[in-house]
């Protein structure tokens, strides 16, 4: 694929948009957008600082993309934006433009999704499908809320590695970079990772702080003992759940300071 050309510039944005918008990755996103990037959306500030501060600030926010063209150095592709607090997705054009394999300028076109009874044309603004009506998504709900009992539940019976069957095939998990385990983990990584979880969190002594949800997004507010020592953590662990599987975890810590306390003096944890 020529530098520069239409197709590797599509290629780029979509992985901009997955890197920042569903990974998360600030850090990571810095090399797709420019510093001197220009902001021409109404909704959000200035430059690539703006941008990302808006991200920062929607942690529940969901992306997804069915269609993208590029023409030049622009690039326009059709999303979908979800679980960031508003009563309506966002159906969005975004226009970015490129320079040298970065983004350099942004525009946007936004429009609230409407389920079907709102749909004058009768088909669906996004995907090949309406979104789920209020009864449907509550229920949704309520079933990803106890799919992510079910783990911490396990867990605290000593059963944490048989929720590996509650994973989707393309399970991400992604863990601050402060703690040993730091980084991104795909579902065979994170299978992996379960026994040393176990050996550091005590989840016998769990308590749920809040556990919220909409749709197949949950949200866990947890604190939970540190093993080997009388110390609590707080952990906010936000699960997207899809057909019944776990798709994507992040995971933040609050003051780790006791875990990280103990784990030094533990270096097999």
């Amino acid at each position: 694929m020529p530098p520069n050309s239409p197709s590797r510039n599509k290629a780029i944005v979509i992985e901009a948009f997955e890197t920042l918008f569903n990974r998360r990755d600030i850090e990571g996103a810095k090399r797709f957008w420019s510093p001197d990037y220009i902001q021409h959306s109404a909704l959000v500030p200035a430059g690539r600082e703006g941008l990302f501060s808006t991200i920062q600030n929607a942690p529940g926010l969901r992306y997804e993309h069915r269609l993208a063209v590029a023409e030049g150095d622009c690039v326009m592709i059709h999303g979908r934006f979800s679980q960031f607090g508003q009563a309506a997705n966002w159906i969005v054009v975004d226009i970015c433009r490129l320079q040298d394999g970065v983004l350099v300028e942004h525009w946007d076109v936004i429009q609230d999704e409407v389920g079907q009874a709102g749909s004058a044309g009768g088909y669906p603004m996004f995907g090949e499908a309406f979104p789920p009506t209020a009864s449907s998504t509550a229920s949704q709900t309520d079933q990803a809320k106890a799919i992510v009992r079910a783990f911490y539940d396990g867990a605290a019976r000593g059963r944490i590695t048989e929720f590996a069957d509650r994973l989707s095939d393309n399970f991400e998990l992604f863990v601050p970079h402060s703690l040993p385990w730091g980084g991104r983990f795909d579902k065979a990584g994170y299978v992996a990772l379960l026994p040393g979880v176990a050996r550091a969190l005590d989840f016998t002594r769990l308590d749920y702080l809040s556990l919220v949800g909409e749709g197949g997004h949950v949200v866990a507010l947890i604190e939970i003992g540190v093993q080997g020592t009388a110390r609590t953590i707080v952990i906010s662990e936000h699960w997207d759940i899809a057909d019944s599987k776990a798709v994507r975890l992040r995971v933040a810590y609050f003051d780790p300071g006791a875990l990280l306390d103990q784990l030094a003096r533990k270096p097999d944890a």
